[in-house]
């Protein structure tokens, strides 16, 4: 199907996840990163609420955010939870998920899913515009989203993002072409000109990443990380502590936020990957544009994930994108409209960036789009 084919079906507005999960016994499994993903993007926007939560972590008589809670080996489900439950799951690594599926569907569940599977589920934040103009979002903006897709350079870029729009346009969740997590950021099939000497690394996490940029390119010249949850900012700055000398000649780490000016802003902390820039943070942070706080650092190669404040901070980034022409990856799956802005804003740039989208979920999270001039 083609981008003009799906845009004349048109776009629907079903609540996907209120057919499937309202009016049934919700069990989840997994009470990590990804319940907190279902819970900010599903359970908490439809109003629903588990009735219990299965991860290997729990003893007999826990709870989990005053859920019932048990592991799997205790779990003895009744007839009605076969029949009438939906089971949930929530891991991210897709071997284990299958995994737990077959595990599940064996003991009888007649209904067993992934988060991936529900619509609500994919899409990361609602942009205020699409909450209030409905399936018409997308038609309004179809001239832009053809744009952004005919300037992607390879086959793979625009079936990735012809699969993605299938799932914000039908809310019906197909399957998006993947590479493997672990090549996320360190693509094996997209010439990067400029390369990791210089890194600029904006969503720094706990230092996943950095351990993956050490393993793979061994001691670089400088790195730059932002993070500003506190609880991520620690465990960063500790493996930083204690490999710096193996990781750079410069290491640097700032518990700031990237923006495109000097700001302070709420901030919903301890959400582990789900942190973000929020109206309803129980925190302030710091912001930064890394225009003012890196002048000079020559950047070969710039990565955000930022929870959708990636356009504002490419905006405060400008200045040093057009002095070096970095290598860019930049996620753009935390609201829709990233999709089609964020290749059109870099275009617009002039600066002859030839534009890469990867997928590393098989769904629309972790889409990464990559920049690099010829």
């Amino acid at each position: 199907m083609t981008l003009a084919q799906l845009f004349s079906t048109g776009a629907t507005d079903r609540s996907a996840a209120r057919e499937i999960l309202g009016g049934k016994k919700i069990i989840v499994y997994g009470a990590g990163n990804g319940y907190l993903a279902l819970q900010n993007t599903v359970l908490d926007r439809c109003g629903l609420r588990p009735s219990l939560v299965l991860d290997n972590k729990f003893k007999p008589g826990d709870t989990f955010q005053g859920i019932p809670a048990q592991s799997l080996s205790d779990f003895a489900p009744t007839a009605d939870d076969k029949k009438n439950g939906v089971v949930v799951i929530t891991i991210g690594d897709r071997e284990t998920r299958q995994a737990v599926a077959q595990r599940l569907g064996a003991a009888g569940f007649a209904r067993v899913i992934a988060s991936s599977d529900l619509y609500e589920f994919n899409v990361h934040h609602l942009p205020p515009e699409l909450e209030k103009e409905g399936p018409d979002f997308y038609a309004r903006r179809e001239k832009d989203i053809a744009a952004a897709m005919a300037r992607l350079s390879d086959a793979e870029s625009r079936e990735v993002f012809l699969a993605v729009m299938r799932t914000y346009l039908t809310r019906q969740p197909g399957p998006v072409p993947a590479h493997p997590a672990r090549e996320q950021y360190f693509p094996s099939d997209i010439p990067l000109r400029r390369g990791y000497a210089r890194f600029i690394h904006c969503g720094a996490y706990d230092g996943d990443t950095v351990r993956q940029l050490q393993a793979r390119q061994g001691k670089i010249e400088a790195l730059a990380c932002f993070e500003p949850d506190a609880k991520n900012f620690h465990s960063l700055t500790r493996y930083l502590q204690e490999h710096h000398g193996e990781i750079a000649q410069q290491v640097v780490a700032f518990p700031c936020g990237v923006f495109n000016e000097e700001i302070q802003l709420a901030f919903s902390r301890d959400q582990l990957l789900s942190s973000a820039l929020s109206v309803k943070g129980d925190a302030m942070i710091q912001c930064v544009a890394l225009d003012d706080v890196l002048p000079g650092f020559a950047p070969t190669f710039i990565s955000m994930d930022i929870e959708g404040a990636e356009p504002e901070a490419l905006a405060g980034t400008e200045r040093l994108i057009r002095e070096n022409t970095p290598d860019l990856a930049i996620s753009v799956y935390h609201y829709p409209n990233h999709l089609w802005e964020i290749p059109l804003y870099l275009d617009r740039l002039g600066l002859g960036y030839r534009l890469y989208l990867r997928n590393y979920t098989g769904f629309t999270y972790e889409t990464i789009l990559y920049a690099t001039t010829a």
